[in-house]
């Protein structure tokens, strides 16, 4: 699902993953590709989601978009994103 539509030619991509636990319920992260010193540009998780304070990751992301309005953020439910990010990115 497209949370966030940006900039269709210069927009950067984010993605919100959804996991479901058996402990906490459906918990997001968000990732991001930032660029390292070598020049590289993993996809890192800038923000995990407190299972006591939803809010708070919902507060974030209308403060990240606000802040970049080309930013596209993609939503993804999914079962396993780290495998999913690895594989997506042809590091896993």
């Amino acid at each position: 699902m497209v949370l966030h539509k940006g900039d269709p030619d210069a927009g950067t991509i984010a993605l919100v993953t959804l996991e479901n636990t058996a402990e906490h319920g459906e918990l997001a992260r968000l990732w991001e590709r930032l660029p390292q010193a070598d020049g590289a540009r993993p996809w890192t998780v800038t923000k995990a989601q407190d299972p006591e304070s939803k809010q708070e990751f919902n507060d974030y992301i209308a403060r990240r978009t606000a802040r970049d309005p080309d930013l596209w953020l993609l939503e993804l439910t999914i079962a396993d994103a780290q495998q999913f990010i690895g594989n997506f990115a042809g590091e896993g």
